[in-house]
C-alpha cells in the first residue's frame, strides 16, 4: 500500500487525530491575533508545518492545544513582523500573550461563540473594523477616535452601536448554522 497513513505508527496516527481535532481553535486563535488579516490560512498553514517538522520534540501526554498554539502564535507574531516591515503596521506582542493565556483558558462553547465573532468580523468592511480597532483594539477614548476617524462621538457610538448589532446577529447566525 502506498497510503501514506499506513506508514505511520499509532502514536503519530494520535497526534495527527489530535491536531485535525484542534484546527478550528487554533484557526479562531490566528484570527483573534490578525484581527481579520487576510494572512490567517497562511499563518495556519505554515504552523501546521511547522508542528508537523517538530512532531518528534513534542512529548506525548502533554498537552497539544498548548504546544500548538504557541507555535500559531510565533508563526503569526513572525508573519506580523514581515508585514510590519511591508507596511510599517504597529503590532502588540503582550496582546498576543494575553490572547494566547485567554484561548488556551476559554470553554468550548466560548471558543465557539469568539471563533464566530472573529469570522463575523472578518466579514466586516473596513472602515466597520477601523470603527472596532479605533474603539477596542486601542487605548484611546471615544472623542480621541471619532477624531482620528473624522467622525463625532455621537456618531461613533451610532456606528458602534450598529456594528455590534450586525455582529450580535452573524454570531448567533454562524452558531446557528454549525449547530445544524
Amino acid at each position: 500500500m502506498n497510503d501514506p497513513i499506513h506508514k505511520l505508527s499509532p502514536s503519530q496516527v494520535a497526534f495527527v487525530e489530535e491536531l485535525t481535532a484542534i484546527q478550528s481553535s487554533m484557526k479562531r486563535f490566528c484570527i483573534s491575533i490578525l484581527a481579520g488579516d487576510q494572512g490567517v490560512e497562511d499563518v495556519i498553514q505554515e504552523a501546521n508545518r511547522v508542528i508537523l517538522e517538530k512532531a518528534n520534540e513534542f512529548q506525548q501526554g502533554t498537552n497539544l492545544r498548548a504546544w500548538a498554539f504557541e507555535i500559531v502564535r510565533r508563526q503569526a507574531l513572525a508573519y506580523c513582523k514581515r508585514r510590519q516591515r511591508e507596511h510599517k503596521l504597529l503590532f502588540n506582542t503582550e496582546l498576543v500573550d494575553s490572547l494566547l493565556e485567554r484561548s488556551l483558558e476559554i470553554d468550548p462553547a466560548q471558543a465557539d461563540q469568539m471563533g464566530a465573532l472573529k469570522a463575523c468580523i472578518e466579514k466586516l468592511d473596513d472602515a466597520e473594523k477601523s470603527v472596532l480597532r479605533g474603539r477596542y483594539w486601542s487605548e484611546k477614548t471615544l472623542s480621541e477616535v471619532s477624531l482620528e476617524i473624522g467622525r463625532t462621538v455621537d456618531a461613533l457610538k451610532r456606528a458602534l452601536f450598529r456594528i455590534r448589532k450586525q455582529l450580535r446577529a452573524c454570531v448567533r447566525q454562524t452558531l446557528a448554522h454549525e449547530k445544524a
